[in-house]
Formats: C-alpha cells, structure tokens, sequence
C-alpha cells in the first residue's frame, strides 16, 4: 500500500479551546504508547482513540488518518528535543564548549527520546511527514553551535563544521538505536561522541589558526 503524501498527514486543524487541545494531547500520548508497545503496522484509529479515552468522531475531528497522528507524534518529540536543549544551553552562559556539546549530545541520546521500540518505528517514517519541523529543529542547533565556533573560524567555514558536526552525531545516534542499542545507556558512549565534535572542531580551529599565520 502507497503511503500517505507529506500533505495528506497534516492535521485538519489545530485545537483553541482547552478541551480541543486535551483531545489532541491525549491522542500523541496514546498514539506514542501504541507505537511503543505495538508497533506503527498494527495502529488503528480505533486502537488509538480507544487509548485515548476520546471518540472516533473526535479522533477524526483533528487527524484524518492513523499517519497524521504518527506524523503529529515525531514532530512532537522535535520540537520538545530542540526546547529542552536550547533552554538548558541557555543557562549555561559560563561553560565551556566541551560542557555545551555534552548537554547537547546527552539530550540527544537519552532517555527523554523515548523507549527502544518507538525511536526504531519512528526512523522509519517518511522525512517528508515531519519537515519543516524537522529540519528547523536540526537547525537551530547548527546556528548554535556555528555561534559557539564563530570567532574560530570564517562564517563559511563555521557553518559547514557545525554542519558535519551536526549530522555525522545524528547518523551515530541512529545507528545505535537500529544496531546497538546497548550504547544509549552507556555513558561512554556521550563521552565519545562529545570527543569526537570538540576534537574536530579544536583540530580545524588549529589548522585555520596555522594557515592564518602562514598567509599573515
């Protein structure tokens, strides 16, 4: 079967009233438990409003389809991810670049993403369903870090480290969730990841420092 176009797991419409939006809330909250326990394949807008404690009719009021509330349940988990880092970061006007990449990373990997079963089924979405959100999640982060690094570094050159720096921990994370999951709880394994960022990031800042003396 065909899966659902970007435009067709949108939500009909977004809830103002407060009772409007504990429906909507309840229906993320038991879509993400369903997900965890039995997986996207085996949903069903009943199985899902059944959890939720809400009718079919309200159920259809705000998601024309299972995808739409899985859909609604990653961009969710976006855009809390991307909330819960910066608000840390932002209290953290005094550390150190090292500090500010663990947190990241840490919020990342752990537990706060949810069970094994729901990260896995959630890979394995279309990346059309959650963009923009996605992407806007991914980079804020970068402008982050590209401001971290800035005074290191040309703009250009800025942007395209935090870039790889961005995307190459995102791949490992993911590789962990499919293939080792064992290392999500394995604090060596933030411990690694954050080394393997500063250690890039402090090795190009040498490298543009040198060739700076060396045109100088």
């Amino acid at each position: 079967m065909d899966l659902p176009r970007a435009d067709q797991v949108e939500p009909r419409a977004l809830p103002r009233r407060r009772d409007g939006k504990d429906i909507f809330i309840a229906v993320l909250d038991a879509t993400e438990r369903l997900i965890e326990t039995r997986g996207i394949a085996a949903l069903t807008t009943n199985h899902i409003a059944e959890t939720a404690g809400v009718g079919i009719g309200s159920f259809y009021r705000y998601f024309g389809n299972k995808e739409t509330a899985v859909a609604e349940v990653q961009r969710r988990r976006e855009r809390r991810t991307i909330e819960r880092v910066m608000s840390q970061l932002s209290e953290m006007t005094d550390a150190s670049l090292e500090e500010k990449i663990r947190v990241t990373v840490g919020a990342l990997v752990g537990p706060a993403q949810g069970g094994l079963t729901l990260r896995r089924e959630l890979l394995d979405i279309p990346r059309c369903w959650i963009d923009p959100t996605a992407t806007e999640a991914e980079d804020e982060l970068r402008r982050f870090l590209c401001q971290q690094i800035a005074s290191f570094f040309t703009s250009e050159d800025a942007e395209l480290i935090a870039f790889i720096c961005m995307y190459a921990v995102e791949r490992v994370i993911e590789a962990a969730v499919l293939r080792q999951p064992a290392l999500l709880d394995d604090p060596r394994f933030v411990d690694h990841l954050t080394r393997l960022i500063l250690g890039y990031v402090e090795g190009s800042a040498v490298d543009a420092i040198g060739s700076r003396g060396a045109s100088g």
